[in-house]
């Protein structure tokens, strides 16, 4: 079975009345259709972990990297991680511990490590992320460096930026650009 639909395309979003901190809460929920799984979490690091625990409870023979996709030769998509449908991989890119969605490019000479990749982003040339999660259709200019970071669907990076921890856009959109 093809488990990145699964992964990317089943991903509810539930807002609660008041909780404790009196302000509306925002809860997400992966549901895979063969019943075998149910993930809930509370927040977009949440998110993250729950989309790796679902992926380390795969088995060998489900596929992980999509029959179009277009992978360099000289690049790797580690057995930790889901390569979607259309999805490019430039020269000498790795892809370890993550999730790379449908149409999307990744250039050359990046690293993707315990990452969400949402349809269509678009990772340029000499980028490294670690923990993140990246939008739909948003965009990362060359020689990006982001850690633990959240870019909103088609929000775009200039070229060189480096954070740690930030939110690009607002996790509001990020969560909004899935439906």
């Amino acid at each position: 079975e093809d488990l990145i639909p699964k992964v990317l395309r089943k991903i509810h979003r539930f807002h609660s009345s008041e909780g404790i901190s009196k302000r509306p809460s925002l809860t997400f929920a992966v549901v895979v259709d063969s019943g075998n799984y149910c993930l809930r979490a509370n927040t977009l690091p949440a998110l993250l972990e729950s989309t790796r625990q679902l992926m380390k409870s795969t088995t060998l023979n489900q596929q992980k990297i999509a029959t179009s996709a277009e992978i360099s030769s000289k690049s790797q998509v580690g057995n930790d991680s889901l390569f979607g449908e259309a999805s490019r991989l430039g020269e000498r890119s790795s892809i370890k511990k993550s999730v790379v969605g449908n149409n999307c490019t990744i250039g050359s000479n990046v690293k993707v490590v315990n990452c969400i990749v949402m349809d269509g982003a678009l990772i340029e040339d000499g980028c490294k992320l670690d923990g993140c999660i990246i939008g739909p259709k948003a965009i990362l200019r060359e020689k990006c460096q982001l850690k633990d970071c959240d870019v909103a669907g088609g929000f775009e990076l200039q070229r060189e930026h480096q954070a740690k921890g930030e939110t690009f856009g607002s996790n509001r959109e990020l969560v909004e650009d899935l439906y």
